[in-house]
């Protein structure tokens, strides 16, 4: 009898000990949905932030330290739940990385390779990624400029010192006046704006660095804004803005001479025209793409020592599709087309390798990256890519 006793006490202490932690529980999911029944009818100004913000948070999944060659794809479909950064190694045909970005990314690689910098999501939030361990560092908002049908290019630059970020910015929608400025933000101190400089009726901006100076090239009005840069990241213009649509048709890319004085403007027929920046921008001399062809508005590469320039192209009767499945190179030394090389699939953007060896396509149609042999002037082999619309890539230092 003693044994059932003490069985029995056993057995009512296993049941109150069930009751209380089944009350604990119902507890905790009444205070877990009375919360959620708060945050969705009335959403804090923090809830709405993460909100907004872009999805990196904490360490990446999958993270490999990048090696020099890899390469950064922007995998944007346009929506927070989708969109991604994929780190790939081009030499093992592997994806070796995922960052997961919100909506209408833009990223940009620090020179020195060291930060990502992933604006995205309207609010312009923009994540501070170290890129050896794929943590965030730190995050800032900017009214950066969101390129939602997927960006081809940055709207944003950092300086060779690695210390100044710029950031196209725009404020205000139709039918209140827009307002366009290049801002200038110190990567050093917290990432504290240090000045703005209004580009008036820029629309989106392509920002490149040439020599010493910043220029910026804006797409509504056809115009080139020549910037000084100081010591304390101080943006001042050079220059009025050369208005380019005086000396070319429809301007489709802008590449720069290495001092800084020239500038090689491509029309979207692929016509060329070297045009000075020392003055009222002379016409120095011009060339023509042989053929009834079109040349794709986008940033395309040119070699490091600037002689050679590559652009996605393709015939006239097939521009109303915007797909461009061969690529011109332009010699700025002998001033004309050199050859035309012939992709597999359509290629939306193009990425050189640090030696010049190798042309990366990104195939946005197709999500695949096209790997291009420069001295053979051919397509060697294409990699498939765990995405849904590739559109950019950025190549490690």
């Amino acid at each position: 009898m003693e044994i059932r006793r003490d069985a029995s006490r056993r057995t009512r202490a296993r049941v109150l000990l069930h009751l209380f932690a089944f009350k604990v529980l119902f507890a905790g999911t009444l205070v877990v949905v009375g919360a959620l029944a708060l945050g969705q009818s009335r959403p804090s100004y923090r809830g709405r932030l993460a909100a907004s913000r872009s999805k990196t948070v904490g360490e990446t999944p999958a993270w490999t330290q990048p090696q020099s060659g890899w390469l950064y794809i922007l995998d944007d479909n346009g929506t927070q739940a989708g969109s991604q950064v994929l780190l790939v190694d081009p030499f093992e045909r592997t994806t070796v990385g995922v960052i997961p970005v919100g909506a209408g990314a833009d990223i940009v690689l620090s020179p020195d390779g060291l930060h990502l910098y992933v604006a995205s999501g309207t609010q312009g939030h923009t994540d501070v990624i170290n890129t050896q361990t794929g943590r965030v560092e730190s995050t800032f908002v900017t009214n950066r400029q969101v390129q939602m049908g997927g960006a081809t290019f940055p709207s944003m630059i950092v300086s060779p010192n690695n210390r100044w970020l710029f950031v196209m910015e725009m404020t205000g929608a139709p039918p209140v006046p827009v307002n366009y400025a290049l801002a200038t933000y110190d990567t050093y101190h917290d990432n504290e704006l240090v000045r703005k400089i209004s580009i008036p009726d820029c629309g989106i901006g392509r920002l490149a660095w040439v020599g010493e100076k910043l220029i910026v090239y804006c797409y509504d009005s056809d115009s080139l804004t020549v910037l000084d840069v100081d010591a304390t990241g101080k943006t001042t213009k050079a220059k009025p803005p050369l208005i380019l649509k005086k000396q070319t048709r429809r301007t489709a890319h802008v590449a720069f001479s290495q001092d800084g004085e020239n500038a090689v403007i491509f029309a979207d027929t692929g016509a060329v025209t070297d045009v000075s920046l020392s003055g009222p921008g002379k016409v120095l001399r011009t060339a023509e793409l042989v053929g009834e062809r079109w040349t794709s508005a986008e940033n395309w590469p040119q070699s490091e020592d600037g002689r050679l320039i590559y652009l996605a192209t393709g015939p006239s009767d097939a521009r109303h599709t915007r797909l461009a499945t061969e690529i011109a190179i332009f010699d700025t030394t002998l001033w004309r087309y050199i050859d035309i090389i012939k992709t597999s699939v359509p290629i939306f953007s193009l990425a050189l390798s640090k030696d010049a060896g190798f042309l990366y396509g990104i195939s946005a149609s197709e999500r695949k990256i096209l790997i291009i042999d420069t001295a053979k002037r051919a397509e060697i082999e294409n990699i498939p890519i765990p995405g849904t619309k590739p559109t950019l890539a950025i190549v490690a230092p």
